[in-house]
């Protein structure tokens, strides 16, 4: 009986052994250790440069001054302008339709309009007054000098008083008298009637009793004459 169950206690103590064997304890697995990163200090770069800041200031307004320096110019010849003489037709003389004259030999050239269908001259008289003077009549009035605008006073013996038919129809009685009046080279010792001309553009009034046997008008002319 003993021989029979020697063999089998082998078998069931093998059978044990090798039980045991497969659960003896595995052995842990090795906790991982942390990763040490050595953290290395980075040098500092090197100090790089730096342009200079540009900044987006306005430009300045720059004037430009320009200064003429005037020269002096070399002498020169002075140039003769000669003054072309009067147009004639025979003995007489061509003017213009407006031409300077001047009374009573003063020497103010006064702007004259040159009328041929006027017979007698007229003459523009301000501040007119009549009075006697040795049981004659006389007359007292102003010129204006167109150079400053003065008046300038005759005192004329009357020759006569002439009544005038105006625009209007009616006759202005107007003083006659003897003033010489100067045209160019020509002066002579004419009849002029006075009147009040402050309304019309020119003072002197130049008739036929000046201009017959002496000029010939060329009315698309004015200033032919010297003053």
């Amino acid at each position: 009986m003993m021989s029979t169950c020697r063999p089998f206690t082998l078998i069931l103590l093998s059978l044990l052994l090798s039980a045991c064997s497969l659960f003896e304890r595995q052995p842990e697995p090795a906790t991982p250790q942390p990763a040490v990163v050595e953290v290395v200090p980075q040098e500092p770069a090197a100090a790089q440069p730096q342009a200079p800041e540009i900044s987006s200031c306005e430009q300045p307004i720059v004037k430009e001054v320009i200064k003429y320096v005037e020269k002096a110019c070399p002498s020169q010849q002075k140039s003769i302008v000669k003054k072309a003489k009067a147009a004639m037709v025979g003995e007489k003389q061509v003017i213009g339709r407006v031409e300077y004259v001047s009374i009573n030999n003063n020497g103010i050239a006064i702007k004259s309009r040159i009328d041929t269908g006027a017979k007698t001259s007229s003459l523009n008289a301000q501040d007119l007054s009549e009075f006697e003077r040795d049981g004659k009549k006389w007359v007292r009035f102003a010129v204006l000098n167109p150079k400053n605008d003065e008046e300038i006073y005759f005192e004329k013996r009357v020759v006569r008083f002439v009544r005038i038919k105006q625009q209007t129809g009616d006759l202005q009685r107007r003083p006659v008298i003897k003033m010489p009046v100067k045209l160019g080279d020509v002066t002579e010792n004419i009849e002029l009637t006075l009147t009040d001309r402050s309304d019309y553009l020119y003072q002197v009034l130049v008739g036929r009793n000046y201009l017959l046997d002496r000029f010939l008008v060329d009315v698309s002319q004015k200033y032919t004459a010297k003053k």
